[in-house]
């Protein structure tokens, strides 16, 4: 586990220190509040991570139906992220859109590879 979460901090460190780099470069392709997008992101996956990791601990049998519930409760999650900001801010959507679908496919693959290894990790601990 300290190992994930030294892995997802480097990971939105290294996210938000290339949109600061953006941000200074051209103030008119960045917002303010799309410093927020690797946050949410990094909260959610490691609270996914979290979850999935107790079930893998308590009940193995059960990782596969909790896995997929917990997808789909984080992409409504997302679908409703996106339908605020397109509500309070329609002006900027292409721009949010392009940082955030971004986000969502870097920290995609960082959290299935993690839940890879976790999973692989914890199929050798049982053999």
């Amino acid at each position: 586990m300290k190992t994930f979460l030294k892995r997802l901090l480097l990971l939105s460190a290294v996210l938000l220190a290339i949109m600061a780099v953006v941000a200074l470069i051209n103030e008119n392709y960045f917002e303010s509040v799309f410093f927020a997008i690797p946050i949410y992101f990094a909260l959610i996956t490691l609270l996914l991570y979290c979850c999935v990791n107790r079930v893998i601990v308590n009940n193995p049998k059960r990782f596969m139906s909790v896995y997929m519930l917990l997808q789909f409760g984080e992409m409504v999650l997302h679908i409703v992220v996106l339908f605020v900001f397109i509500y309070f801010n329609l002006e900027m959507l292409k721009l949010f859109l392009i940082y955030f679908v971004s986000a969502y496919i870097i920290y995609a693959v960082f959290g299935k590879r993690e839940l890879i290894k976790l999973a692989k990790s914890d199929a050798k601990n049982n053999q």
